[in-house]
């Protein structure tokens, strides 16, 4: 009977040790749930990082474009950003975060010029583009 007593309690014993395949399958359900979120929040952080960047580059080349208006009295032609790199007043490329060329129109109907970049999907006129116009005073 002590032997019998004994079995049972190291059957429960073994049975309270691991874990069930109900509790695995929760724990695997959450870490799926916040890895989709991690995932989530980093592609938008790396997009939005891109876009940064791209402003930044752009506020760079306004500042250039100033420049140059300022020693000849009057912005590059359309599409002529490489006047800013003949001058030595910028040496970088014109190109935004994701590859693709700035587009420059100078002058246009609303500004003396719009410095534009087409943004991730690359086309014109949609809402991640991102356009930048000559201060008022300029």
């Amino acid at each position: 009977m002590n032997n019998d007593n004994n079995t049972q309690t190291e059957r429960a014993r073994r049975v309270r040790t691991g874990f069930t395949l109900l509790e695995l399958l929760v724990v695997l359900v959450i870490m799926g749930i916040l890895a989709g979120v991690v995932t989530l929040n980093l592609v938008g952080a790396a997009d939005r990082a891109r876009e940064q960047t791209t402003r930044t580059s752009m506020e760079t080349i306004k500042g250039g474009l100033t420049t140059y208006r300022f020693n000849y009295g009057l912005y590059p032609e359309t599409g002529d950003l490489d006047a800013l790199k003949r001058e030595n007043i910028i040496v970088k490329d014109f190109t935004d975060a994701w590859g693709s060329p700035l587009e420059y129109y100078s002058p246009t109907q609303n500004a003396a010029y719009e410095l534009i970049s087409l943004g991730a999907d690359r086309t014109y006129g949609t809402e991640d583009d991102i356009i930048i116009y000559p201060d008022t005073d300029d």
